[in-house]
């Protein structure tokens, strides 16, 4: 397992996330860069992906969450996944890597914003998926931004593999538009 520098990985039934290269078990080349991330299940227990931003949300303002999804033939994950942005909450427990990564931690507590609606996934074939939110007029202040990539118990051995997470912030009203690419 190679560990995702920034991110916090959790999977308690013993299943694992890291990064792999283009040309790896999905045989085709990620949307953006060499290398794609990973996460899989067992049929003990959830894992997830998460990564705090140090972006804060904002009133009136439309997030857009992005990301390119696939899978491998063998491993289907089916519609047993999700995708979220979260508002608040902390990155808890685990223990962190020279990498950078957060092993055995996860984003507690938050308010659930928006989720990537969950869809049968082509093998070795990348899906661009988005969700989107908008805040109203009043927010609470100092509430930083997080995804959470989560894959759900499965009876076998499942696989996600995942590329390109954005996440774009524009005024609801007349303005301009900020990328953060994550």
């Amino acid at each position: 397992t190679s560990y995702m520098t920034g991110w916090a990985i959790n999977n308690p039934g013993g299943g694992s996330a890291g990064i792999a290269g283009s040309g790896g078990p999905l045989g085709s080349a990620p949307p953006a860069g060499t290398q794609y991330g990973w996460i899989d299940s067992s049929s003990s227990a959830a894992g997830t992906v998460a990564q705090q931003l140090s972006t804060t949300l904002a009133a009136n303002t439309t997030y857009q969450l992005g990301i390119f999804l696939s899978r491998q033939t063998s491993y289907d994950p089916g519609t047993g996944y999700s995708i979220s942005l979260y508002a608040g909450g902390t990155m808890t427990g685990g223990t962190l890597q020279n990498n950078g990564t957060l092993v055995g931690g996860y984003l507690s507590g938050g308010t659930l914003l928006t989720s990537v609606t969950s869809q049968q996934l082509t093998a070795n074939i990348w899906t661009p998926l988005t969700a989107t939110y908008t805040s109203g007029s009043s927010v609470t202040a100092g509430q930083n931004l997080a995804i959470v990539i989560t894959m759900n118990s499965h009876p076998s051995i499942t696989q996600l593999a995942f590329d390109d997470v954005t996440l774009t912030a524009a005024n609801a009203g007349p303005g301009p538009a900020n990328a953060y690419k994550i």
